[in-house]
């Protein structure tokens, strides 16, 4: 990792190539940045929605149980990453072909994480704006709190993985205390009587949300390489995933339910609110927000280096246009009516996977000796990537998500065998 003397500081330059050994990291600081994915308001929000469909136990079992799978499909994306030293757009290249994961792949993971990126700007400096109005009569144009706090979150993706180990370390404890202590405030002020209110309902059953629960966190498990690349050992890698999700996960959902019995609400944000301290609820939203964009821009950043071909040394610079983008496309009103792509994008990431996952551990054996940077299109991997994304949006029930993976994965292993057995026949 090479320093840029303007900037003064260390700013992260390895991109798309392995990072070398002596400059992997210690499991703990990998665990900080994964948990600062998941202790936010959407994972109070999972607790929340589940609880009021099913009973409390019921309810911390389905997340449980989801948050084991988000485990599971994390550690098997980051041992490639580990492997390979390499981040998500790169563990791709052998199934996809560079031109493919250049020009879909790529394309795909930056939309759909420059999309959210913005959106969840414009979630943050519209709280923050009411935030200025109530507390000091002042009127912030949510535009420009929505640029403010692009630019912050931006600084941190810029400086790269370590600036995500500092935020990580010092946000987490505090959302984790905020929290709690918000809790501890509903509690106090609404009474203790709602929660025997608290799953009465049978509506949904363990199983489907389970995989609800896995379905809102597949993002996470999926670009784990960008982050488990600086990881020494696959041990390292399922600590940092284990620790990282299942805690902050499991600790959070249950809060949200908590929370969704004493105040009838998962979103500590609009509790706190309610309660007559906005400056807790926006300190969460804020950091919240701040750990799980950086991370957004980050992965993004990388894509694009991937997507045009640019230097190692440009990941910085890069991050820091495209997340100027996408905070600009926000403030402008476009992402608003992007929402529906975004989240169509969103849902096309999780069959990559299963292809990638099919051919790193089935075909290349889970070596990473077999690596191979395919040049040009690989049809068969881009071929069964449409049909597991087809599945996946057009198949009904819960478990489209699941078999549009094992789609893609299977159809991949298949027409690659099918294709190497037929050149085998032509030579012999």
């Amino acid at each position: 990792m090479s320093k840029d003397k303007s900037q003064g500081s260390a700013i992260e330059t390895t991109a798309l190539e392995p990072v070398p050994m002596e400059e992997r990291k210690n499991w703990v600081n990998i665990a900080f940045i994964t948990a600062g994915g998941m202790i936010c308001v959407p994972t109070l929000v999972i607790g929340g929605t589940l609880v009021s469909e099913m009973s409390l136990s019921s309810a911390l079992i389905a997340g449980a149980l989801g948050y084991v799978l988000t485990v599971l499909l994390g550690f098997a994306m980051g041992v490639i990453g580990s492997d390979l030293g390499r981040p998500t757009c790169m563990t791709a290249v052998p199934a996809f072909g560079k031109k493919g994961t250049q020009y879909v792949v790529s394309i795909v993971f930056t939309i759909s994480l420059l999309g959210w990126y913005g959106l969840q700007n414009n979630i943050c400096g519209s709280a923050f704006s009411e935030m200025m109005r109530q507390i000091c009569g002042i009127d912030i144009p949510v535009w420009l709190s929505s640029l403010i706090w692009g630019i912050v979150m931006l600084i941190t993706a810029l400086y790269g993985i370590h600036a995500l180990e500092i935020l990580n370390k010092i946000s987490v404890p505090a959302l984790i205390l905020v929290t709690l202590y918000g809790t501890y405030l509903a509690a106090k002020d609404y009474g203790t009587e709602g929660l025997s209110s608290i799953g009465q309902n049978d509506n949904m059953s363990i199983l489907s949300g389970a995989l609800m629960t896995f379905s809102f966190m597949t993002v996470v498990s999926i670009l784990t390489p960008d982050v488990s690349r600086y990881q020494k050992t696959r041990a390292d890698v399922f600590k940092a995933t284990f620790f990282g999700i299942m805690p902050a996960g499991v600790g959070f959902l249950f809060l949200g339910c908590l929370l969704t019995g004493l105040a009838g609400n998962p979103d500590i944000t609009e509790v706190l609110s309610d309660l007559g301290i906005p400056v807790l609820g926006m300190i969460v939203l804020i950091l919240s927000t701040w750990t799980v964009n950086t991370l957004n821009a980050y992965s993004a950043g990388l894509n694009v280096v991937m997507m045009f071909g640019l230097k190692e040394s440009s990941r910085g610079k890069v991050t820091l246009i495209s997340g100027c983008v996408g905070t600009l496309l926000a403030v402008a009103g476009i992402l608003d009516h992007l929402s529906l792509f975004i989240d169509l994008l969103g849902a096309a990431l999780t069959p990559l996977a299963g292809v990638i996952l099919a051919d790193y551990f089935i075909l290349k054996k889970g070596d990473p000796k077999n690596y191979e940077y395919r040049e040009g299109f690989n049809w068969k991997g881009l071929f069964s990537w449409a049909v597991g994304f087809a599945v996946t949006k057009l198949m009904p029930g819960e478990w489209a998500l699941v078999i549009g993976v094992l789609c893609a994965g299977a159809l991949h292993i298949i027409l690659t065998k099918s294709v190497d057995h037929k050149k085998q026949l032509i030579k012999s």
